[in-house]
């Protein structure tokens, strides 16, 4: 579980909400059990981040759990 956020995975992640380094990185982020889901069936998804208090049940081969004050 990633519980820092000077993480620098996380860094990276933050980073994404720049178009910049969307394009730049080829990466881009979603949220919420819908569009994870469409992210998945399009096999788009490479890693889903889940905060320690997710209940729902997306589930993926590879997943990052994140504390929540992280997330």
């Amino acid at each position: 579980m990633i519980t820092s956020r000077n993480n620098p995975r996380v860094k990276q992640w933050a980073s994404l909400a720049q178009k910049k380094e969307r394009s730049k990185q080829q990466l881009f982020l979603v949220e919420g059990d819908h569009l994870v889901t469409e992210a998945m069936s399009a096999n788009l998804l490479e890693l889903l981040i889940v905060s320690e208090d997710y209940t729902g049940e997306v589930r993926f081969k590879n997943t990052e759990v994140v504390s929540s004050s992280v997330a």
